[in-house]
């Protein structure tokens, strides 16, 4: 039970996009010749640098690519782990000198793969990891084949980190027998022809779409795009299959001009937004289906349909067994993982009702000053007031206010909400520093990134 490129469907062809001189064209190749190229990839490896089994590669190559294919399975055979750093900083990772709470977990990253250098976290990466490893035309020179294969069933698949929502992350990895049982199960909800635009970008994206889409039998086109390159791709290919983690980016897909494909099902790891309904009505795509889980579980533990009759925004369902989830009195969940055989509390709560599940939110326990906060209620009073997102910290015991658009007045209505911040807590809760900043620079993966802010305002903050 190890992921090779054995788990991938030999009879599916490969369409890369490529963007030249603001002209569109793509390569078409087989699963001979990407194996080819994996060979190749394995080669270079293991002939100019000593790779061995558990250690671990973060790969910045142009998502949704040949070689980030093959650098995938070239590395997974050789037994390597692939780091995801998919977090962004408010320095856009240009401070060297400054490494953030997350990428200290990730530590120590043997590889870092890129094929240009002409990237904002180039240069912290080329510092922080012990070889950097540049791509070019020469690079690939040998494609004997390498039917090496130093993984192992216990062998580390990917490492990241936990969102750091309520608290400290930390990290978590998963086992190529996990993930391998994972695929195979989620491979059977894919058919037809499935684009790529993020693949290595969440802890959970990996094994929820990109891993089983190439695993499945019933899938016959695997088509790579850019962001840059995805409305003539969208117009041009009838896609069957999207996977979009960040909800603001579904946004703009559903936006594109001249594009419609009533077969079209998007994927996402946030919340469904109601107002997606009408592109739905209106046949401009086919569905679009929420993914439940977390890192540490992967998933989908509970998945939601857009064009569900009876849909609502937190309704979800149980897709199989693979999966045991129970409910305790408070509507707390725990997830038992298979093959690890161990169970995870996820700090969220739902209601049952029939066979669908209602999420209600979470249920970490939060204490500043000494007092308890009712973080559904604060987070209530604080986003009906403004687009923000409050921040707790528990180790400094202060409020922080993440504020994600100009705002008039902005010090008054701060001082507004302190005024029954302070009432609600008998004066142990206010907020301490608020910020308006950039959204997409504090997102990992599809959800703001606590920590990142938290470290911000401890650190940044003037």
């Amino acid at each position: 039970m190890v992921l090779t490129r054995d788990l991938i469907n030999p009879t599916i062809t490969f369409k890369d996009y490529h963007q030249i001189n603001n002209e569109y064209t793509y390569e078409i190749y087989t699963f001979e010749d990407l194996s080819s190229y994996i060979d190749a990839c394995k080669n270079f490896l293991v002939e100019n640098y000593n790779i061995l089994p558990n250690q671990c590669a973060l790969i910045g190559v142009r998502n949704a690519s040949k070689l980030q294919l093959a650098l995938v399975f070239a590395f997974l055979e050789l037994g390597v782990a692939l780091s995801i750093v998919d977090y962004e900083r408010e320095d856009e990772f240009i401070d060297v000198n400054y490494v953030d709470p997350k990428t200290k977990l990730l530590l120590p990253i043997d590889y870092h793969v890129v094929n240009s250098t002409d990237h904002t976290k180039f240069k912290i990466f080329e510092k922080l990891c012990n070889n950097t490893i540049v791509f070019d035309d020469k690079s690939l020179n040998n494609f004997t084949k390498n039917n090496t294969i130093l993984a192992t069933n216990e062998s580390v698949v990917m490492k990241c980190t936990s969102s750091g929502t309520t608290g400290t992350p930390k990290i978590i990895q998963h086992t190529h027998e996990f993930i391998y049982n994972l695929v195979l199960r989620n491979s059977k909800f894919y058919q037809g022809s499935a684009g790529y635009i993020f693949n290595l970008n969440h802890g959970s994206s990996p094994a929820t779409y990109f891993f089983p889409t190439l695993a499945s039998q019933q899938i016959v086109e695997c088509i790579n795009f850019s962001w840059m390159c995805m409305p003539s791709a969208l117009r041009n290919e009838k896609l069957n299959h999207l996977m979009i983690p960040y909800s603001h980016q579904i946004d703009e897909i559903l936006k594109t001009q001249n594009f419609t494909n009533e077969n079209l099902n998007l994927y996402t790891l946030s919340t469904i937004k109601r107002h997606w309904l009408e592109y739905v009505k209106n046949k401009k795509i086919n569905n679009i289906i929420s993914i439940f889980g977390s890192n540490e579980t992967s998933g989908p533990v509970f998945l939601n349909y857009l064009n569900d009759n009876k849909f609502q925004e937190n309704k979800f369902v149980k897709p199989d067994d693979f999966y045991n989830v129970d409910l305790n009195t408070e509507g707390e969940i725990t997830v038992t993982l298979p093959t690890y055989n161990k169970s995870i509390k996820t700090n969220d709560k739902f209601k049952k009702v029939d066979n669908n599940y209602y999420h209600l939110g979470r249920s970490d326990l939060l204490r500043i000053n000494g007092k308890e906060i009712n973080k559904d209620k604060y987070d209530y009073l604080i986003k009906s007031k403004l687009n923000a997102d409050p921040i707790y910290d528990t180790v400094n015991n202060e409020i922080y206010l993440a504020v994600w658009d100009n705002v008039e007045e902005l010090d008054d209505l701060i001082n507004e909400l302190n005024t029954t911040l302070k009432k609600l807590s008998q004066n142990s809760h206010f907020i301490s520093k608020y910020k308006i900043l950039t959204f997409s620079n504090f997102l990992t993966g599809v959800k703001v990134d606590h920590e990142l802010l938290r470290d911000w305002f401890r650190n940044y903050y003037t």
